[in-house]
């Protein structure tokens, strides 16, 4: 039965498509529908093409600006392989500085041991004097002990003094720091907060634009699911349209029949009752389905006044279709009436046949009316439902770009998050680096505090020594010997230092040498490197270009695939075979783009590969230069492969234009075509009108033949059998007129399918071109930001690079200073050899002489016991001179130090702010104000110390003339002998004095040499955290690179994916 069925609707819509298939009306509307189509088509492209050529524009620009930042990062990256050359030098020059202070602590430690050696000699000749001098302190024990105490208060009182005048300037110091401390504090705990506020504002920024991409992602779910109704709705009327053209082939059907018409009629008009009713609810759905999709645009900023638009023109169709609706009514009303009339009327009137087919013929026409305004009916439903869903449509394709732009500025912020807390994190890392400084310096000042008190008692206990030797002097004669063979091996261990000073002098001459060589290695692996460098980022560049054409080309070989499906629908086997044959062409192209695409990243792995083994071989230049060139060479080569490929694939990019090209012209000559064919039909068509007009009058003449020859059948025969040959012809001109319409509709069809397709395309090339702004926009703040990056990291490395620079010439001036006072220290040591060899022969002549003046010394005992107390008064207050003198000294060095300091760090404060330079400057004006009072102090100092000997060298005359005037009665001899004895003694006390003050100096300067040292070494060591942040810096920089890169590749799969 369902075969049979079918079979009779296969037959009925046979039949009803050749009744259409000659009427001209159906011909004429298929012939201008698509022509008007086409019309508007070609304005489209019109506006399509204007548009491409102003993104064309666009796109020229931003990549001409592309390529500035490209020149400009390329001039950063060689300025900071520049700086990294430098530093690599700098951390070279540290390191030799490091092995010239381990060096010179050698030195320091066999000076000391030397030193300790000396101390204990002079213990025990300091033992040896007081065993001497313990007959002497007996007698004078009472009023020694007297003076002593008396001294030593007025000693301790000085001392406190100073201690206390000491103490009040390193307070006053320590305040000063430590307000400079605090105010670096407060200001770093203000800029905390401020980035913590920045921080709390864009985490919040960031959630309320969370908030808008999900109200806005439940707008985009809720517009879906509405157009999904509106969607299966379209799919129920069309179903319900089947379903009404299925009724209408069974009424056609059912026609023959009188009885069973009537009855299917009723049945029709209830259901079209039910439809016209299902019909009403649907409207009444779209109403409010319009009204919610009206509310839900309200909401979006842009489209209020295009959806008010709609909901009038929705208003309009409704009121037409109710007026429609209306009419159907009324009909269906005058039909109801019509059929119960004619109930009546076949009740009453069965058998009048005449009646019966009248009623019939009217039935027949009001049910033709009927149809009419139902195809009216639905075509202008079909029509409206097209016009919503294009509306709808456009209204999605809105909203998507709304969400895509609220992705953008999500992603946006989400960037500007993490550099925020990146730098956070920095700023807690010097935080915790400025605290731990601050607790080093805090444990520096502790130490030198400590040493402070450590020397400054070290300094009593020498000028308690030093007092006690000066007293004892005159009775230390016999230990001369003693000192003179520690003279002597101080000149051997003299001699000792300065071979062991040319052996290091040696050994400097031949590292630096041996720098120099490694310097100049190392700096031409390092342009080596840079080639190599610029050869990776040419790469690298190649393959974005790649990428991008290969997107480009998946693009088109989607849109051809699309075309394709579309084409195995609707085309016939020829079309079918063409876009086949396309589609083979583009998937071998895509095959080689895939293949030349692994390649290239075959070799971009490569390629980093070597990179890390470069970077490996840097470290040892000099043995790994071989390989490196081999290594190049072959880079080199793949270069080359690598440009044969993308000359390749550039042909494949033309290829590609050229089908297109070929496509568009495909599709004009399928036009022209179309137009022939036309042509050909009205030929054709004028051609039927001749051989019709031909067989009309060769039947005009067969009649006439008939009618004239006597020989009936031979005649008839031969028109016969040319009346079948017209006719065969006539059918087959007829055939070949049907196929050649079928044709030009297919080519009309092929055509509208072609001109769809490249809708699609340029639609898709708009989106990737907005995408293409996009990402270069993203890689050009990305960019900005590095260069800041770079710029900042540039502005530290000058800065530690001329701290380096001062360091190095301090410590260059340093040595020399030492050189100089060695050289210094081996002549004098060659003048006291010299001196000591005649002070040797003095003593002995000395010591006969002593014997004869012994006699004379017990007389003038007693005279020389109030000389005796003078002498200790004036030593005291030379003591005190000599303490005071070395009080200002310090301070001297002091103010000089912090005066070196605060230069330091007015040269290094080159991004200071005003403010605290004017603070410093005035700083360095007081301490030299203070530095020209201490040398003044200084200066009052040494007169009253050259007073003080004037008055002892008068004192030490008026002795000896009372003595000369007491020896009177003596012998001349002695007299002369100690007048003689008295100067030389007074001589040997300034040479001993003259010495002390140069070991005093020594060893300054030897604690001088050891302060610079150690700021030295700190300052190396505050260059390697400095190396070492630049350095973390440097790997954070390529982390943000590395994730730069991966959210850009996973940018591309999801556009891709899209």
């Amino acid at each position: 039965m369902q075969q049979s069925n079918a079979i009779r609707v296969l037959q009925r819509n046979g039949l009803a498509w050749l009744k259409l298939r000659n009427w001209q009306w159906w011909r004429l509307f298929t012939k201008v529908k698509p022509l008007l189509q086409v019309t508007n088509q070609e304005a489209a492209i019109a506006l399509k093409d204007e548009e491409l050529k102003v993104v064309k524009d666009k796109l020229s620009k931003k990549e001409s600006e592309y390529g500035d930042i490209e020149k400009r990062l390329k001039q950063l990256s060689e300025e900071r392989n520049v700086l990294q050359e430098q530093l690599q030098q700098e951390s070279e020059e540290r390191a030799e500085v490091e092995e010239m202070r381990e060096r010179l602590s050698s030195k320091k430690a066999e000076l000391e041991d030397m030193l300790t050696e000396l101390n204990s000699k002079l213990d025990e000749g300091e033992e040896q004097v007081e065993k001497l001098t313990e007959e002497k302190k007996k007698l004078q024990e009472t009023v020694r002990d007297l003076e002593e105490q008396l001294e030593e208060e007025e000693q301790a009182r000085q001392k406190l003094m100073l201690d206390k005048v000491n103490v009040d300037q390193r307070w006053k110091k320590l305040e000063e720091k430590h307000a400079e401390l605090a105010d670096s504090f407060e200001k770093l705990l203000k800029e905390k907060k401020n980035i913590e506020e920045r921080a709390a504002q864009l985490s919040n920024h960031l959630l309320e634009e969370e908030e808008k991409a999900k109200h806005v992602g439940k707008q985009r779910s809720r517009v879906e699911m509405q157009l999904q109704e509106q969607e299966q709705e379209l799919k129920k009327e069309k179903q319900i349209r089947i379903e009404v053209e299925h009724v209408k082939r069974k009424l056609e059907i059912e026609m023959e029949e009188q009885k069973e018409l009537l009855e299917e009629k009723r049945n029709k008009l209830e259901e079209l009752n039910s439809l016209l009713s299902k019909r009403e609810e649907e409207l009444t759905t779209l109403l409010t389905k319009s009204d919610e999709d009206s509310a839900n645009n309200i909401v979006l900023q842009k489209q209020i006044r295009e959806l008010e638009s709609a909901l009038e023109e929705l208003k309009e169709d409704l009121d037409n279709e109710k007026v429609l609706r209306e009419k159907a009514e009324k009909i269906r009303r005058d039909l109801n009436d019509d059929l119960e009339t004619l109930r009546t009327e076949y009740l009453e009137a069965a058998d009048k046949t005449a009646i019966s087919l009248e009623i019939q013929k009217k039935k027949d026409e009001e049910l033709k009316e009927l149809k009419r305004a139902l195809e009216i009916a639905n075509s202008a439903n079909d029509a409206k439902a097209e016009e919503l869903k294009q509306k709808y449509q456009k209204h999605i394709e809105e909203l998507d770009e709304q969400v895509e732009q609220q992705k953008r500025l999500r992603s946006q912020a989400e960037k500007t998050k993490n550099s925020l807390d990146i730098e956070k994190a920095s700023l807690a890392a010097e935080l915790t680096v400025v605290q731990a400084a601050k607790a080093e310096a805090d444990k520096k000042r502790k130490q030198a505090e400590t040493a402070c008190v450590e020397l400054n008692a070290r300094i009593a206990e020498l000028d308690s020594a030093k007092s006690a030797l000066t007293q004892h002097l005159a009775k230390a004669q016999s230990e001369l010997d003693a000192v003179v063979k520690q003279k002597e091996e101080d000149e051997q261990n003299v001699s000792a230092l300065q071979r062991k000073i040319t052996l290091l002098e040696r050994q400097l001459a031949e590292a630096q040498d041996q720098l120099q060589e490694e310097t100049r290695n190392k700096l031409a692996m390092q342009t080596r490197v840079r080639q190599l460098e610029d050869d990776l980022a040419e790469s690298l560049e190649m393959r974005e270009e790649v990428e991008l054409k290969r997107k480009e080309l998946e693009g088109q070989l989607d849109s051809v695939r699309v075309a394709l499906v579309d084409a195995k629908k609707k085309a016939d086997e020829g079309v079918l075979q063409q876009m086949e044959e396309m589609k083979k062409k583009v998937q071998r192209d895509l095959e080689v783009t895939q293949k030349t695409l692994a390649e290239m990243e075959v070799a971009r792995d490569r390629v980093e590969r070597s990179k890390r083994k470069l970077q490996q071989e840097v470290e040892d230049a000099n043995i790994e230069l071989n390989n490196v060139r081999t290594y190049s060479r072959d880079l080199e080569k793949k270069q080359r492969r690598f440009d044969q490929q993308l000359a390749e694939e550039r042909a494949n990019l033309q290829k590609i234009v050229n089908e297109r090209d070929a496509l568009a012209q495909e599709s004009r000559d399928r036009e022209t075509r179309i137009l022939s064919l036309n042509n050909d039909l009205e030929s054709l068509r004028t051609q039927l009108e001749e051989s019709e007009r031909v067989k009309r009058m060769l039947q005009m003449e067969l009649d006439e033949s008939v009618s004239s020859k006597d020989d009936v059948g031979k005649n008839v025969h031969e028109l016969e059998k040319a009346k079948r040959q017209l006719e065969a012809e006539l059918q087959e001109q007829r055939a070949q007129i049907e196929e050649l319409e079928d044709a030009v509709q297919i080519a009309e069809d092929a055509r509208l399918r072609l001109d769809v397709n490249l809708q699609a395309l340029k639609s898709e090339q708009e989106r990737m071109l907005a995408a293409k702004e996009q990402e270069s926009e993203e890689k050009r703040r990305s960019l900005l930001k590095q260069i800041r990056d770079l710029e900042n990291e540039l502005e530290n490395e000058r800065r530690t690079r001329t701290g380096a620079v001062s360091n190095r010439k301090k410590i260059e001036s340093q040595l020399m200073e030492m050189e100089q006072q060695l050289e210094l220290a081996n002549r004098l040591k060659d003048d006291y050899s010299r001196q000591f060899k005649k002070y040797q022969q003095i003593i002995k002549d000395m010591q006969h002489d002593n014997e004869e003046v012994r006699q004379s010394k017990e007389e003038l005992a007693n005279s020389l016991r109030e000389m005796e107390r003078k002498l200790r008064t004036l030593d005291a207050e030379n003591t005190r001179l000599l303490e005071a003198n070395e009080s200002l000294m310090s301070q001297k060095r002091q103010l000089e130090a912090e005066k070196d300091e605060l230069e330091d760090a007015r040269s290094r404060g080159g991004g200071m702010n005003v403010d605290e330079r004017r603070r410093l400057e005035a700083k360095v004006a007081a301490l030299e104000e203070e530095v020209e009072e201490e040398q003044s102090l200084a200066e009052l100092a040494l007169d009253k110390q050259r007073k003080a000997q004037m008055q002892v060298e008068q004192l030490t005359t008026e002795l000896s003339v009372e003595l000369s005037e007491l020896e009177t009665s003596a012998q001349t001899r002695s007299r002369a002998q100690i007048a003689a004895l008295e100067a030389k003694i007074q001589y040997l006390e300034e040479q001993y004095n003259a010495e002390s003050q140069e070991r005093a100096n020594a060893t300054r300067q030897y604690r001088r040499i050891e302060k610079r040292l150690a700021d030295a070494i700190l300052q190396l060591e505050d260059e390697r955290r400095n190396t070492e942040q630049n350095k973390e810096q440097a790997e954070r920089e390529k982390t943000r690179v590395r994730q730069i890169r991966r959210r850009l590749d996973e940018m591309e799969e999801e556009l891709i994916r899209e």
